[in-house]
């Protein structure tokens, strides 16, 4: 399967609760190859034109997503 075409993200920073599975999204369906891993908790991708960087979050407290 080859990726799809986008417009492009030039940069673009996240905070992402499932890292492992935000790093097959992009890389897998969007190829994005990864540029770097310096820990478990960052991945810097690129697509050759635009970069990504995906950060390890925790989830909010339960308090501040029930209503």
């Amino acid at each position: 399967m080859r990726p799809p075409k986008h417009a492009g993200l030039r940069h673009l920073a996240l905070n992402v609760t499932h890292l492992d599975e935000m790093k097959r999204f992009y890389v897998d369906l969007l190829g994005f190859a990864v540029e770097w891993e310096p820990d478990p908790d960052n991945i810097y991708l690129s697509s050759g034109i635009d970069n990504l960087a995906l950060h390890r979050s925790t989830p909010p407290p339960a308090s501040l997503t029930t209503s």
